[in-house]
């Protein structure tokens, strides 16, 4: 169980070994590059990437990238370099996939399927930050980047999914808020009624090994204050490790909100056979490499077993 411990433990710990061998969906951007560029330089490891062949190798040309650590495969258009992507991962040449510049939905609409990287499980987004207005408090929070508007069944695989990665990261039992506008259970209100179901589903082991509550309000989540001030007990009120949010929407602003001007933060999407890095078109090079370093992290999530050991460079 544990709960997360400070920011800076957390990327010690997914900095521990080789980054691997991600396939990189057209990084366009220098941002993208350079990330790869300097987790390959730190950690070790290998990347493919896929896109417009000119305009990635003047880019590691002008990053000065040893050529050796990096392969570029054109591809014509988006959907190609999906597709590319998704025959790297499949033949065993490439562990994880980095969003570039494509766009989100471009990207997963080609890579999910259970003909190519899908597992029958709906896919998710799962950010971990660091909130400077909770005492820099570590937070996952979910999904704030792939279901604009899920419904019961979507969001109980959203939770299992956070859970499954969580548990990676050293969480075995998730302390799972599940976040609506009251804790008052309102047959109007669907977050309520969905976070009320979701709570009797993870109760009753549905959900995976978690302590779950909901509907809760973020203060409830996040404030032992809060949560003696509504008379609300149990493992999650007060002290959530993993915030899950109605909609996208809601996620978004909560995760913006949570992260501030100065907090950190990796997002990542889980749920499919490999996870995927997806940070932001507005990240920092920072939070760009945080979010490879955690999927080259989650990699055993993915495919259900531990990968042999990779030894990070000397």
């Amino acid at each position: 169980m544990g709960g997360f411990g400070e920011f800076d433990s957390l990327v010690e710990q997914i900095g521990s070994r080789s980054l691997g061998r991600p396939v990189v969906v057209e990084p366009h951007v220098s941002d993208a590059v350079e990330a790869v560029v300097s987790e390959i330089a730190e950690h070790g490891g290998s990347a493919v990437l896929v896109g417009d062949e000119e305009r990635i190798s003047a880019l590691l040309r002008q990053l000065r990238a040893p050529t050796e650590s990096f392969e570029v495969r054109h591809a014509s258009d988006s959907a190609v370099a999906v597709r590319i992507a998704v025959e790297e991962v499949q033949a065993g040449r490439a562990e994880f996939v980095v969003k570039g510049s494509i766009p989100t939905a471009a990207l997963l609409r080609g890579m999910l399927g259970r003909e190519r990287l899908g597992t029958g499980r709906v896919a998710s987004h799962l950010y971990v930050i660091e909130a400077p207005a909770y005492r820099n408090r570590v937070l996952a929070l979910t999904d704030a980047g792939v279901n604009i508007a899920p419904d019961l069944t979507t969001k109980a695989d959203i939770v299992r999914n956070a859970v499954d990665a969580l548990a990676m990261l050293g969480i075995t039992r998730a302390r799972t808020a599940v976040l609506s506008a009251v804790e008052m259970v309102k047959q109007e209100l669907s977050s309520a009624t969905d976070a009320a179901l979701l709570t009797v589903m993870g109760q009753r082991g549905q959900l995976g090994t978690l302590d779950i509550d909901g509907p809760l309000s973020i203060d409830a989540a996040l404030l032992a204050a809060a949560a003696r001030d509504k008379a609300l007990s149990g493992e999650v009120a007060g002290n959530a490790d993993l915030l899950v949010a109605p909609a996208i929407d809601a996620a978004n602003m909560v995760g913006k909100a949570l992260i501030g001007e100065t907090g950190r933060a990796m997002g990542v999407v889980v749920g499919a056979r490999v996870p995927v890095a997806l940070p932001s078109r507005g990240d920092s090079l920072w939070t760009r490499r945080l979010s490879l370093r955690l999927a080259s992290y989650l990699v055993p999530v993915a495919h259900g077993a531990e990968p042999a050991a990779r030894v990070r460079a000397s």
